[in-house]
């Protein structure tokens, strides 16, 4: 009670002043209207200033009256490829010039509009950038790069068919390609930073094998094609990174020319000089006869790896007497192409016909009349030169006649003389041909009906 009586010697009322109290409060929620306008307008201000009161020992940038946007969906590029950066700034103040720091070095970058761009060529390794008016700056950005698949080199191994007698050759980076119809190509790259190779040959897109590191791919070629290698890797797809053609070498036919002599004595037996040609050479050589429509043959030897070579045959159709009246017969040449099957090539058609019996006394009766005409001819050339001899002789003897004169009648005797053993030559010639005919033709349908009957 003493206590209190003591506390009650003072009135608070009468201790503090009420109206003192009261422009305080004034003035302190003044002050705290204005903070909160303020911090409604400028939120950072407080929290800002409380950060950096609570880390003392870092070092804070003043904040840009700006801020710094970042155009770019994407900071990846490939390996050794471009990118462009793009910025934009809002804010209060836009700055006039705008720089891009790579490395510690500044680089100014373009403006157009309101956009500022800076260009980075042959980007190889990761790095990061700021951007600055020199005297803001905005957050780093990281630059990353992204491995790309690329072809160091390759080997192309070709390997003509066995039959074109053309050896398997290795080329180091042949692109466009030449060989022959049947080729097997095989090739293998050498790549990095690559996952799958693909190679469109025409219309066909074909996967290359890895093996050991190395793409690896084989290729029967039968037509001329374009062809394209792709690469890629879980980032990129290089599509069509090599383009190149192939043009296919075609395995041609071969060719046949023949000609045919007759014998001179024997009227039945022909010879034949022939030609034969193919770009890789042959695997057969035939001499067929058609007899009532029946085809048999003889094969001919030939040089198999040759391309161009004669040949020679003989044939004598005396079998045939009595046989058959008529013979056709013909040359056949096949390439020694097993790929695609061998191809052939045919002569010309000849024709053999045994003469009847009438057709003989006819060709008798021609050459017999022939034969008396030129032995008139001959006859009358001989009494002409018998009669200019006598004249020479007359002349030689006159003194009347001149040398003119004779040489002249010498110069007749000789025309003359020559005119006569053509006839005589011809005669002998037509003569023997007859005889030659009988000869090779005789008793021959006395023979086929000897045949017929056994």
């Amino acid at each position: 009670d003493e206590k209190i009586n003591k506390i009650k010697l003072f009135d608070f009322s009468q201790v503090i002043s009420f109206k003192k109290l009261a422009s305080s409060l004034t003035v302190l929620l003044g002050a705290l209207v204005a903070a909160l306008v303020l911090s409604f307008f400028l939120p950072g201000l407080f929290t800002e200033t409380s950060k950096r009161l609570v880390a003392y020992d870092q070092v804070f940038i003043k904040p840009a009256p700006f801020s710094f946007i970042l155009l770019n969906d994407s900071l990846q590029v490939k390996k050794g490829g471009q990118i462009s950066l793009s910025v934009k700034c809002e804010g209060t103040e836009i700055p006039e010039l705008l720089y891009v720091n790579i490395a510690g070095t500044n680089y100014m970058m373009n403006k157009e509009a309101d956009i500022f761009s800076y260009q980075l060529e042959h980007v190889n390794n990761s790095f990061s950038v700021y951007f600055t008016n020199l005297t803001y700056q905005s957050d780093k950005y990281s630059i990353e790069v992204l491995p790309a698949p690329v072809i160091l080199g390759y080997v192309v191994e070709i390997e003509p068919p066995a039959y074109t007698g053309y050896e398997k050759r290795k080329e180091n980076m042949l692109g466009d390609l030449e060989v022959p119809f049947g080729s097997k190509i095989k090739w293998a790259f050498n790549t990095v930073e690559t996952d799958s190779l693909l190679i469109k040959l025409g219309d066909d897109i074909l996967s290359a094998e890895n093996r050991k590191g190395q793409f690896q791919l084989e290729y029967t070629v039968k037509s001329n094609l374009d062809y394209s290698v792709s690469v890629k890797n879980g980032h990129f797809y290089n599509q069509d990174f090599l383009s190149f053609s192939i043009k296919v070498i075609p395995d041609l036919y071969p060719e046949i020319k023949v000609v045919q002599l007759r014998d001179s004595s024997e009227f039945i037996r022909f010879y034949f000089k022939g030609a034969i040609a193919d770009d890789y050479g042959f695997y057969n050589l035939n001499y067929h006869l058609v007899i009532n429509q029946d085809d048999s043959l003889i094969e001919i030897p030939v040089l198999k790896n040759l391309s161009q070579q004669d040949f020679y045959f003989t044939y004598n159709f005396k079998d045939f007497k009595g046989v058959a009246d008529q013979i056709d017969y013909y040359f056949t040449v096949r390439d020694n192409d097993y790929f695609r099957g061998y191809k052939e090539a045919v002569s010309e058609t000849f024709q053999f016909v045994f003469p009847s019996k009438e057709e003989l006394k006819q060709l008798d009766d021609e050459n017999f009349d022939q034969l008396e005409d030129l032995l008139g001819k001959s006859f009358e050339l001989s009494n002409d030169i018998q009669k200019s001899i006598e004249e020479l002789k007359y002349r030689s003897l006159s003194e009347n006649s001149s040398n003119w004169e004779k040489q002249q009648l010498v110069s007749e005797i000789m025309n003359k003389k020559n005119q006569l053993e053509k006839i005589l030559d011809q005669i002998q010639k037509q003569n023997s041909e007859m005889n030659n005919m009988k000869n090779s033709f005789s008793n021959e349908r006395a023979e086929m009906l000897e045949k017929q009957k056994q």
